[in-house]
């Protein structure tokens, strides 16, 4: 979903299994998106793209990487952002090498097990920020799921309140107002 220049919404996930866990990010976007329209699009598990490499079982959602020698793309692509959000699995000793677009800001954060990047070991709960990307060298000490994800610095000024995120005090004063005079889009 895009906010954009704002919508109303609801999420009431509903578990089919016994074990369901989930994770939600919020990308902020550049000065000149923010007021578009607003946007929605439903992705089924089927739509998502898998690649197994090496010893890791990845799904990348959104952005690309470089995975051997293809530039594989997630079934979302942003063009301001560039986004990335790929889940990667590992066997216990698996080891994957994968290449990051090198202007983007890098972050793993581990679900499950403990992984090693480099010579950091992250544990499971743990965030770890890599920086601007190239190529990441990723092991498993144990079996062990991450999420890597990133995002081009937009490097603006940020201002929220509550749900709303703008890039100045006057900016989430309008929102505030567009809220309260029910002018947002409904979805």
């Amino acid at each position: 979903m895009t906010a954009g220049s704002g919508v109303i919404h609801a999420e009431m996930p509903k578990a089919d299994t016994d074990r369901m866990h989930g994770f939600q990010f919020w990308l902020n976007l550049p000065a000149s998106e923010k007021m578009q329209p607003p946007a929605y699009r439903d992705i089924q598990g089927a739509e998502v793209i898998t690649v197994d490499h090496e010893d890791s079982h990845i799904r990348l959602i959104s952005g690309s990487l470089g995975i051997g020698d293809t530039e594989v793309y997630g079934v979302v692509t942003s063009h301001s952002t560039r986004a990335l959000i790929a889940d990667v699995t590992l066997p216990e000793s698996g080891i994957t090498t994968l290449k990051i677009e090198p202007t983007l800001s890098a972050h793993a954060y581990v679900y499950r097990g403990s992984v090693n990047a480099g010579d950091i070991t992250i544990a499971s709960g743990v965030l770890a920020c890599f920086g601007d990307g190239d190529a990441l060298q990723l092991s498993a000490t144990q079996d062990s799921g991450l999420l890597l994800f990133g995002g081009r610095p937009i490097n603006e000024p940020v201002a929220h309140h509550g749900p709303f995120v703008m890039n100045t005090q006057e900016e989430i004063a309008q929102a505030i107002r567009d809220y309260q005079n029910g002018t947002l889009v409904r979805g």
